[in-house]
């Protein structure tokens, strides 16, 4: 199986931890969809901490998710180490302009380490500045 499709499944925090506990050694899933799971903080922790060793996803959705801005900086925190995603999406998930200028500053340091790997964190549908929004396309575009 190399794709996870969850939306929609009420895994709230405690479903998402158990999960990824399974995932932190996977060697085959590549996609894996979270969608409208009620994931918050605690789960958000969760996928971090997978996210740190996991070597194989490449596409993590997890729209319309209460995150909010301090769940997203636990998130992005951990793809300062990941090597291997590609694309995250938190649209619809409460951020704001910070979550959105740690997420430049992230494409920023990542860029000039040399890293390519990551070329998409989808933050549209939150209520973040038009300005912010086109630096963070223009990131995917390099």
């Amino acid at each position: 199986m190399t794709e996870f499709f969850l939306y929609g499944a009420a895994l709230g925090d405690l479903g998402v931890t158990n999960l990824m506990k399974g995932l932190k050694n996977n060697r085959t899933l590549t996609k894996l969809n979270l969608c409208h799971n009620g994931i918050g903080k605690e789960g958000a922790a969760a996928i971090a901490a997978m996210l740190k060793v996991n070597t194989t996803l490449v596409a993590i959705d997890m729209n319309n998710n209460p995150l909010g801005d301090e769940s997203a900086e636990i998130l992005l925190e951990a793809l300062k180490e990941n090597t291997t995603l590609h694309s995250l999406s938190m649209w619809n998930a409460g951020l704001t302009d910070n979550t959105a200028e740690k997420c430049v500053q992230l494409f920023q340091e990542k860029r000039a380490a040399g890293s390519t790997k990551l070329r998409r964190i989808n933050i549209n549908n939150n209520p973040i500045s038009e300005n912010l929004l086109q630096q963070l396309a223009a990131f995917g575009k390099k």
